[in-house]
């Protein structure tokens, strides 16, 4: 059963930096990945996903909470992923990415 769709990764060089609202760059590996399928998405689903974005340090799915943490070895990486996957379609429901400042 394919969960994933309209998935497209554009290499990292050619995105613009990830910003907060006051046009700061983030530097940020860590990101919070919301509105998971409960039922359906595991922590292998989430390295499958994210793996070719960049190395992941960790995946923790918070089981039955609808929510993992994701942590990238390079900031860059985060931030692509977070660029290309935050509203994408996962299992049937978008998912929301939202980078972290404190360590996992």
């Amino acid at each position: 059963k394919n969960l994933i769709y309209g998935t497209q990764i554009t290499n990292a060089e050619k995105l613009p930096p990830l910003t907060d609202g006051n046009g700061t760059i983030i530097q940020s590996q860590k990101m919070y990945v919301g509105n998971l399928e409960v039922n359906q998405v595991t922590a292998q689903h989430l390295q499958a996903l994210f793996a070719p974005f960049g190395t992941l340090q960790t995946v923790n799915l918070q089981a039955g909470k609808g929510f993992a943490f994701l942590q990238y070895y390079d900031p860059k990486e985060a931030a692509l992923a977070i660029q290309t996957m935050n509203g994408q379609m996962l299992a049937g429901q978008r998912i929301k990415l939202v980078r972290m400042e404190r360590a996992l």
